[in-house]
């Protein structure tokens, strides 16, 4: 075969070209900080990238989870722990009033106290709210857990997750507790 000057002047020109487009390549590489800049550039490496920032963004959706999960545990043991100090307050209280040498006045000067710690226990768990939801309304996070009727009694308006269903004899004896069914 008889190489002509026109050949080779073509082929000089055809490498001149992919020089050129390989050296466009690296200056987008360079000013874009990528390695590949369009999926053909290397599909496999693109489809890993893809990948890794599904993962990446995976991971710092569990990050945040801990994070709100973390926020939640430390409201409810503070609160639980404020409950636990009144509660002992309470229980001092009527210790030292089932001793009988109180007066009427002093039993009276007791109750009220027991009531105020009453009051703030009720305070407590109705004011313990992580990012607008009632932490200790159980599922109904959105209603207030204590409401105090007409009287002053208090009733629990959350949900506790245990549902009793009638059953046909007019009993109770069906439990369900987070959809697991006893019998």
């Amino acid at each position: 075969m008889r190489v002509t000057t026109r050949m080779l002047t073509s082929q000089v020109a055809s490498q001149i070209m992919a020089n050129a487009e390989a050296m466009q390549q690296t200056q987008r590489q360079l000013t874009s900080g990528k390695r590949i800049t369009r999926p053909g550039d290397d599909p496999a490496a693109a489809a890993a990238g893809v990948r890794m920032r599904a993962q990446q963004s995976r991971d710092a959706q569990y990050l945040r989870n801990i994070e709100h999960a973390r926020t939640w545990l430390d409201t409810t043991d503070r609160v639980l722990s404020d409950v636990g100090d009144l509660l002992g307050r309470a229980r001092e209280l009527a210790v030292q009033a089932s001793t009988g040498t109180f007066t009427k006045g002093d039993t009276a000067q007791l109750a009220e106290e027991i009531d105020a710690i009453r009051n703030q226990i009720i305070s407590a768990v109705n004011g313990t709210v992580d990012v607008d939801q009632h932490v200790f309304s159980g599922q109904k996070s959105d209603v207030l857990p204590l409401v105090l009727d007409s009287n002053g009694n208090a009733s629990y308006q959350g949900d506790t997750g245990v549902t009793v269903t009638a059953t046909s004899d007019g009993g109770g004896d069906l439990i369900s507790a987070n959809g697991v069914t006893q019998i």
